[in-house]
Protein backbone atom coordinates (compact mmCIF):
# COMPACT_ATOMS: atom_id res chain seq x y z
CA UNK A 1 0.00 0.00 0.00
CA UNK A 2 1.17 3.47 -0.51
CA UNK A 3 0.89 6.54 1.88
CA UNK A 4 2.06 9.68 1.87
CA UNK A 5 3.20 9.43 5.59
CA UNK A 6 4.10 6.54 8.25
CA UNK A 7 3.94 6.52 11.99
CA UNK A 8 4.58 4.11 14.53
CA UNK A 9 2.69 3.94 18.38
CA UNK A 10 5.60 5.37 20.66
CA UNK A 11 6.76 2.54 22.98
CA UNK A 12 9.28 2.97 26.15
CA UNK A 13 10.42 -0.61 26.25
CA UNK A 14 13.91 -1.61 28.37
CA UNK A 15 15.46 -5.08 28.06
CA UNK A 16 18.45 -7.04 29.57
CA UNK A 17 19.65 -10.15 28.44
CA UNK A 18 19.06 -13.18 29.69
CA UNK A 19 22.86 -13.59 29.93
CA UNK A 20 26.13 -12.47 31.94
CA UNK A 21 28.50 -11.36 29.19
CA UNK A 22 28.33 -11.97 24.99
CA UNK A 23 31.58 -11.61 22.91
CA UNK A 24 32.45 -12.17 19.65
CA UNK A 25 35.23 -14.63 19.27
CA UNK A 26 38.39 -14.57 17.06
CA UNK A 27 37.07 -11.80 14.83
CA UNK A 28 39.98 -9.18 14.32
CA UNK A 29 42.79 -11.94 15.04
CA UNK A 30 45.67 -11.62 17.73
CA UNK A 31 47.79 -8.82 16.54
CA UNK A 32 47.67 -5.27 18.90
CA UNK A 33 45.69 -3.35 16.03
CA UNK A 34 43.25 -6.37 15.60
CA UNK A 35 43.11 -6.16 19.49
CA UNK A 36 41.93 -2.76 19.24
CA UNK A 37 39.29 -2.94 16.37
CA UNK A 38 37.96 -5.83 18.66
CA UNK A 39 38.04 -3.58 21.71
CA UNK A 40 36.47 -0.58 19.83
CA UNK A 41 33.33 -2.95 18.59
CA UNK A 42 32.57 -4.54 21.68
CA UNK A 43 32.66 -1.18 23.37
CA UNK A 44 30.28 0.18 20.40
CA UNK A 45 27.90 -2.82 20.71
CA UNK A 46 27.84 -2.61 24.66
CA UNK A 47 29.41 -6.41 24.93
CA UNK A 48 31.07 -6.76 28.43
CA UNK A 49 33.59 -9.24 28.61
CA UNK A 50 34.80 -10.36 31.81
CA UNK A 51 38.03 -11.46 32.85
CA UNK A 52 37.96 -15.14 31.59
CA UNK A 53 40.57 -17.73 31.75
CA UNK A 54 40.49 -18.77 28.14
CA UNK A 55 42.23 -20.98 25.68
CA UNK A 56 42.48 -24.49 24.61
CA UNK A 57 43.89 -25.35 27.66
CA UNK A 58 42.91 -28.34 29.40
CA UNK A 59 46.24 -30.25 29.29
CA UNK A 60 48.01 -27.58 30.36
CA UNK A 61 45.66 -27.00 33.27
CA UNK A 62 46.85 -30.73 34.02
CA UNK A 63 50.59 -30.15 33.33
CA UNK A 64 50.62 -27.16 36.24
CA UNK A 65 49.81 -29.67 38.73
CA UNK A 66 50.68 -33.03 37.32
CA UNK A 67 53.93 -32.62 34.11
CA UNK A 68 53.57 -35.23 31.79
CA UNK A 69 57.32 -37.04 32.28
CA UNK A 70 55.91 -37.46 36.06
CA UNK A 71 52.54 -38.57 35.29
CA UNK A 72 51.68 -39.90 32.10
CA UNK A 73 49.35 -41.84 32.93
CA UNK A 74 46.41 -38.97 33.59
CA UNK A 75 47.42 -38.15 29.58
CA UNK A 76 45.54 -39.27 26.85
CA UNK A 77 46.37 -43.26 25.68
CA UNK A 78 46.74 -43.51 21.73
CA UNK A 79 47.27 -46.09 19.63
CA UNK A 80 48.94 -47.99 22.83
CA UNK A 81 50.79 -45.11 24.02
CA UNK A 82 50.60 -42.00 26.65
CA UNK A 83 51.11 -38.66 24.56
CA UNK A 84 50.53 -35.61 25.59
CA UNK A 85 48.26 -34.23 23.61
CA UNK A 86 44.39 -34.20 25.47
CA UNK A 87 43.90 -35.39 29.04
CA UNK A 88 42.39 -38.88 30.04
CA UNK A 89 38.80 -37.66 31.10
CA UNK A 90 37.72 -40.73 32.37
CA UNK A 91 40.25 -41.26 35.29
CA UNK A 92 39.10 -39.35 38.17
CA UNK A 93 42.33 -38.39 39.99
CA UNK A 94 42.55 -36.43 36.83
CA UNK A 95 39.64 -34.58 37.34
CA UNK A 96 40.50 -34.14 40.55
CA UNK A 97 44.08 -32.62 39.68
CA UNK A 98 42.50 -30.38 36.88
CA UNK A 99 39.68 -29.05 39.57
CA UNK A 100 42.67 -28.30 42.16
CA UNK A 101 44.77 -26.71 39.55
CA UNK A 102 41.45 -24.25 38.87
CA UNK A 103 41.14 -23.27 42.23
CA UNK A 104 44.87 -22.74 42.70
CA UNK A 105 44.08 -19.97 39.77
CA UNK A 106 40.76 -18.75 40.78
CA UNK A 107 42.35 -17.94 44.10
CA UNK A 108 45.24 -16.55 42.98
CA UNK A 109 43.59 -13.84 41.05
CA UNK A 110 40.15 -13.11 42.13
CA UNK A 111 39.22 -10.79 38.66
CA UNK A 112 38.76 -13.98 37.10
CA UNK A 113 35.07 -14.54 36.47
CA UNK A 114 35.18 -17.63 34.77
CA UNK A 115 37.85 -20.30 33.17
CA UNK A 116 37.86 -22.01 29.82
CA UNK A 117 38.20 -25.72 29.94
CA UNK A 118 38.44 -26.53 26.36
CA UNK A 119 40.37 -29.47 24.93
CA UNK A 120 43.30 -28.86 22.79
CA UNK A 121 42.81 -28.23 19.29
CA UNK A 122 43.27 -31.59 17.64
CA UNK A 123 41.72 -35.00 17.41
CA UNK A 124 43.68 -36.70 19.68
CA UNK A 125 41.57 -37.94 22.56
CA UNK A 126 42.32 -40.94 24.90
CA UNK A 127 41.29 -43.88 23.82
CA UNK A 128 41.61 -46.19 26.89
CA UNK A 129 38.92 -48.23 27.65
CA UNK A 130 37.20 -46.29 30.25
CA UNK A 131 37.50 -43.29 27.62
CA UNK A 132 35.62 -45.07 24.84
CA UNK A 133 32.98 -46.46 27.25
CA UNK A 134 31.82 -42.31 27.72
CA UNK A 135 31.35 -42.34 24.06
CA UNK A 136 27.76 -42.33 22.70
CA UNK A 137 28.99 -44.13 19.54
CA UNK A 138 27.99 -40.74 17.08
CA UNK A 139 30.24 -39.41 14.88
CA UNK A 140 31.08 -36.09 14.89
CA UNK A 141 30.89 -33.23 11.78
CA UNK A 142 34.10 -34.94 10.08
CA UNK A 143 33.03 -38.80 10.37
CA UNK A 144 35.10 -39.06 13.61
CA UNK A 145 33.63 -40.65 17.18
CA UNK A 146 32.06 -37.97 18.87
CA UNK A 147 33.50 -37.31 22.49
CA UNK A 148 30.82 -34.73 23.01
CA UNK A 149 29.62 -36.75 25.87
CA UNK A 150 33.19 -37.39 27.85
Amino acid sequence: PRRSALSLPVHDRTESPDFRFREIWYAYGSSPAGGRRRADWMRRNRMHRPNVAHGHNLTNTLGRVAPFDQRPELYSLIDGRREKRQICTSNPETVALVTEAIRTVLRKDSSIEAYSLCPDDNTEFCQCDACLALDSGALDRSGLPSVADR
